[in-house]
C-alpha cells in the first residue's frame, strides 16, 4: 500500500512539474504568457503587429498616350508593419520594383534602375520628404526599349510624389542625386515638388515699417510671413517656387510689411549644391545701407528656412554683389547675419495669405 501511495505522490509531483515548466508568469503582465520549448513567446490572436496598407505607384506598362484615361503610373497596394512604414521603406520598395504577380495582375513595371543605386539619406522636415540618391548613372531612371526620355522622367516624378504623399506628414518631395537636386532632360527638381493642386508651405521675410520709407533709421525689422504655393507637379525653372518667392519678396505684402527686394528683380540662375543656394542676378541693386541689409537678410532668412539650404550667396552676372557699403563676397548663413550684421528679426508670430 505504501508503495502505491508513493507511486501516486511521485506521479502527481511529475505532472505538477511539467505544468510549471510549460507556463511562466510575467511579472509585467496581467495574465500567463505561454512559451514554447525554445523560450519564444507564442503570440495570442490580439498580439499580432498592426499592419497598414499604402499605395505604391509603379510604371503603367499599359499606358497609352492616345487614351485620355490612361495614366503613366498605376497604384499597387502593399501592406507594411505600422512601425516599419517609413519614407525610406517606401522608397526602397519603389526601387525594388513590383513583384512578378503585381506585374502580371496590374501591368505594373519598374520605375528606377536599381543598378549601382544607393539610398544615402531620406528624412522628413517641414512636411518635405528629402531624398538623397547616389549612383554612377546620369539619371536614376529605368530604361525601356522605345521609351521616350520625357516619359521616363514623368514616371519617376509621379511615382515618388504619389507614393510618398501617402505618408501622413508628407506634403512635398525633394529629390537629390549625387548631392544636387535631380535634373533630367525635360524636368528639374530644383525645389520641392508636390502633387498637382497641392501646396508647399514657405516662410518669407518682409520689412516691418515703423516710419515712412525715406526716413527709416537703423536696420529694417524683418518679420516672417507663412505662405503656401500651389504646385503643378512639374514646374519649369521660370515658374519654380524659388522664382515665385523672389517675385513675392519684390512686392509689398501689405501697407505694414514692405518688400525687401526691389521691383523688377530678375534671377538668371539658381544653383543648389552642398547646402549652398547661389542666385545670379541680371542687374545690380543700389540702395542705402538699410535697404542693403534688408535685401541680404530677407534672402538668407527665407531660403535657409528650407531643408538642405544652410547658406545663401548672390552674384550679379557672375560678379560679386555689392550695395550700400555691404559686399556679399562669400556665402552667408543665419548665424553669420546675427553675428556680423546684427540684424533684428521679429519672431513674435506668423501671418499668412
Amino acid at each position: 500500500v505504501n508503495s502505491v501511495k508513493r507511486f501516486y505522490v511521485l506521479l502527481i509531483c511529475l505532472v505538477i512539474g511539467l505544468i510549471a515548466g510549460g507556463c511562466t508568469y510575467d511579472d509585467n503582465a496581467d495574465e500567463l504568457s505561454i512559451q514554447n520549448t525554445t523560450g519564444e513567446k507564442i503570440l495570442r490572436p490580439g498580439d499580432e503587429p498592426v499592419r497598414t496598407e499604402i499605395k505604391l505607384y509603379f510604371r503603367n506598362n499599359n499606358y497609352s498616350e492616345k487614351d485620355p484615361e490612361s495614366l503613366p503610373v498605376i497604384p499597387v497596394t502593399r501592406s507594411f508593419h505600422q512601425d516599419e512604414l517609413t519614407a525610406r521603406a517606401v522608397l526602397a520598395a519603389l526601387i525594388s520594383g513590383p513583384s512578378a504577380g503585381e506585374e502580371l495582375q496590374y501591368g505594373a513595371g519598374p520605375v528606377i534602375d536599381a543598378t549601382d543605386l544607393q539610398i544615402e539619406d531620406v528624412y522628413i522636415k517641414n512636411k518635405i520628404c528629402v531624398i538623397h540618391l547616389q549612383s554612377s548613372h546620369s539619371l536614376p531612371l529605368y530604361n525601356y526599349d522605345n521609351q521616350a526620355g520625357a516619359h521616363a522622367e514623368t514616371v519617376l516624378i509621379q511615382s515618388l510624389l504619389h507614393s510618398l504623399s501617402g505618408l501622413p506628414p508628407v506634403d512635398a518631395v525633394w529629390l537629390f542625386h549625387n548631392n544636387s537636386p535631380w535634373q533630367g532632360n525635360t524636368a528639374d527638381w530644383l525645389c520641392p515638388l508636390a502633387l498637382p493642386g497641392s501646396g508647399v508651405s514657405y516662410t518669407l521675410y518682409f520689412c516691418m515699417e515703423k516710419a515712412p520709407y525715406h526716413s527709416r533709421q537703423g536696420l529694417d525689422l524683418l518679420t516672417p510671413v507663412q505662405i503656401k504655393l500651389i504646385s503643378t507637379g512639374e514646374e519649369e525653372i521660370i515658374d519654380c517656387h524659388f522664382s515665385k518667392i523672389i517675385n513675392l519678396l519684390s512686392q509689398d505684402y501689405d501697407p505694414a510689411l514692405r518688400a525687401p527686394l526691389p521691383q523688377g528683380i530678375q534671377v538668371l540662375a539658381f544653383t543648389l549644391a552642398d547646402h549652398l543656394l547661389l542666385m545670379d542676378l541680371a542687374a545690380p541693386f543700389t540702395g542705402s545701407p538699410e535697404q542693403a541689409c534688408a535685401f541680404v537678410g530677407a534672402l538668407v532668412y527665407t531660403f535657409t528656412g528650407l531643408p538642405e539650404v544652410d547658406a545663401v550667396m548672390v552674384t550679379v552676372e557672375g560678379q560679386t554683389w555689392e550695395s550700400g557699403g555691404i559686399v556679399w563676397a562669400y556665402p552667408l548663413s543665419r548665424d553669420d547675419l546675427e553675428r556680423g550684421m546684427n540684424m533684428s528679426i521679429n519672431r513674435s508670430g506668423f501671418s499668412g495669405y
